[in-house]
């Protein structure tokens, strides 16, 4: 049985690894959010961090599930790193 503090629309990190598999308390199994304000999380190439940081003007975003339909958004952080993996 699985319990969250507070009420929302769990979206699996990756069931199709959980199945048969044994979790301990308190293992992170994925996010349980309200999706009224989502974060999204891109990865932008570090020749073009530069011209993100001082040439956005807007920020839209379009969902997989209804490209036709776009969304508003704004950026509120920038996190610095260099890596292989996405995060």
């Amino acid at each position: 049985m699985l319990r969250a503090p507070v009420a929302g629309t769990l979206i699996w990190e990756d069931p199709a690894d959980l199945e048969g598999r044994f979790v301990r308390q308190g293992a992170r199994l994925g996010w349980v959010t309200s999706l009224r304000d989502p974060v999204i999380r891109v990865v932008v190439p570090e020749a073009d961090a530069d011209l993100v940081r001082s040439d956005t003007r807007s920020v839209v975003v379009r969902m997989v599930s209804d490209p036709g339909h776009s969304l508003a958004a704004h950026l509120t952080a920038e996190v610095p790193t260099l890596g292989r993996d996405l995060p």
